[in-house]
């Protein structure tokens, strides 16, 4: 069994389908990482909106990085386009 750490953020991810950005928590739990609209740290009310498997990721790009901004893509184990996630 591998030792995990759950961590979570707040990240800016584009929605699919348009230019949209919207903030979300993202949170590890084990080989999962889960999507929220809310931190769900003393929220008694946060639904997970995504849940992605680790364990199916390919590769984590990062694109660019500064003192302010990281910008990486999440890419499956997949060859399709519609699956990948940009995150700045």
């Amino acid at each position: 069994m591998v030792d995990t750490v759950d961590n979570g953020g707040w990240v800016l991810r584009k929605m699919r389908g348009n230019d949209k950005w919207v903030r979300r928590w993202l949170q590890t739990h084990g080989y999962v990482l889960c999507s929220y609209n809310t931190s769900p740290r003393g929220e008694v009310q946060a639904k997970v909106l995504n849940a992605l498997d680790l364990r199916k990721i390919k590769d984590i790009v990062l694109l660019e990085a500064d003192a302010t901004r990281t910008s990486f893509v999440i890419i499956p184990k997949t060859d399709d386009e519609s699956k990948v996630h940009r995150i700045i």
